[in-house]
C-alpha cells in the first residue's frame, strides 16, 4: 500500500512532499490497523485525479480525512490526505 500510493501520487502528477504512518493493533484482533498521513503538492486536476485513482484503487484504502489548501496565487495546491487501511498481522 505504501509504494502503490507514491506510485498513484506520480501517475497523477503530484509532488510527494512528506507522509508518516503507524500502525495499532487492537487487543486479540487478528487484524492491524495502518494509519497514513500524506501531504501532497500539485493542480487541482491532478488532486483530482489522484483521489479518483485512489478510490477505484483495489486495495482498501480509507480516506479518513482530506485538507486542500491554496498558498500565494499561482503556486500549488497542499493536499493533505490522512489515510487507512486494515491488514492481518503476523503472529
Amino acid at each position: 500500500t505504501y509504494l502503490r500510493l507514491a506510485r498513484l501520487a506520480e501517475e497523477a502528477n503530484l509532488d510527494f512532499e512528506r507522509r508518516s504512518v503507524t500502525t495499532n493493533r487492537e487487543r486479540e484482533s487478528v487484524l492491524e490497523r495502518m494509519d497514513m498521513t500524506m501531504v501532497l503538492g500539485g493542480e487541482y486536476r491532478d488532486v483530482r485525479r489522484f483521489i479518483h485513482r485512489l478510490e477505484t484503487s483495489p486495495e482498501f484504502v480509507v480516506i479518513e480525512d482530506i485538507s486542500l489548501v491554496q498558498g500565494e496565487r499561482d503556486t500549488p495546491l497542499t493536499l493533505t490526505l490522512r489515510l487507512s487501511t486494515f491488514f492481518r498481522a503476523v503472529p
